[in-house]
């Protein structure tokens, strides 16, 4: 099975299919259609819609990028801690060693083909890195590991491969084949940061609040911009997945401790994943 599941994969034209499915999700729908899709949808992957801020959802994206009432997401407010930008599990993670980042167990992936950008290369190589996996059911909005400035944004096209848990152990180098739009932070205590986010097979589009641009567009031209006296707090909003995928958190060499490793736990919004070094 595991064989014509594969060539199914390489043979589905993903990224073609992921547009039309972005279009379908963004679709105004009269709320006797749409209703009892997102109730369908709760049910089937346990959405505690409880936690999100009443709204009147007028699409599928609407309600799937749902904002959450901040009181369900306490953040780490001391200053040398570094907090979860997402809720989501926990993937390989650890320090980048011969320019090598783990996808799974037996499968690697090259940082600068990663970043595909050579300052970005050279301002994490020896350093640390934490993979996040996003399912359906979890909360889909991105935010700020740290307080600090938006410096710059890489936008690299890509394949539109699926990021679920088949996928990242039987497809190599999944991370640098599909898109990413990183987002590169700075702050005085941390030093820089990437935020990789990562589509995946459906992902309709990646969205940041700092600039237009989006993911998954038929012109396939990369783009990088860099910005100045943008601000974000911690755990403020970055930017947001229209349908499931990844985040990649890059640190420089010596500035953090990781201290959320375990593969395949869960980890939520605002909580600590890693402290400044000292």
């Amino acid at each position: 099975m595991k064989y014509p599941k594969l060539l199914l994969l390489y043979l589905l034209p993903k990224n073609l299919l992921s547009y039309i499915v972005g279009v379908f999700m963004s679709l105004k729908l009269p709320q006797f259609i749409l209703k009892p899709i997102i109730k369908t949808f709760c049910r089937a992957y346990r959405v505690n819609i409880e936690e999100a801020q009443p709204a009147k959802y007028r699409s599928f994206n609407e309600f799937f990028t749902r904002a959450l009432r901040a009181e369900c997401r306490p953040i780490d407010q001391h200053v040398e801690n570094i907090v979860s930008p997402v809720d989501g599990i926990i993937g390989c993670g650890g320090e980048i060693t011969d320019e090598t980042l783990i996808q799974a167990k037996g499968r690697n992936y090259s940082l600068g083909a990663f970043v595909a950008n050579e300052e970005y290369r050279n301002l994490f190589l020896g350093g640390t890195y934490l993979t996040i996996y996003l399912s359906p059911s979890h909360y889909h909005r991105i935010h700020t590991p740290i307080a600090g400035t938006v410096e710059s944004l890489n936008y690299i096209p890509g394949k539109l491969y699926p990021v679920n848990p088949f996928a990242i152990n039987n497809i190599d180098h999944i991370f640098s084949k599909n898109e990413r739009l990183i987002s590169l932070m700075d702050s005085p205590t941390s030093g820089k940061v990437a935020v990789v986010k990562v589509g995946a097979t459906n992902v309709g589009k990646i969205k940041v609040v700092y600039d237009t641009i989006t993911s998954n567009n038929f012109w396939r031209k990369g783009v990088y911009k860099t910005y100045e006296n943008v601000h974000l707090e911690k755990c403020e909003e970055l930017g947001r997945f229209e349908l499931g995928s990844t985040v990649v958190l890059l640190f420089q060499k010596g500035k953090v401790k990781l201290t959320c490793t375990e593969p395949d736990s869960s980890v939520r919004l605002g909580e600590k994943i890693a402290e400044i070094c000292k």
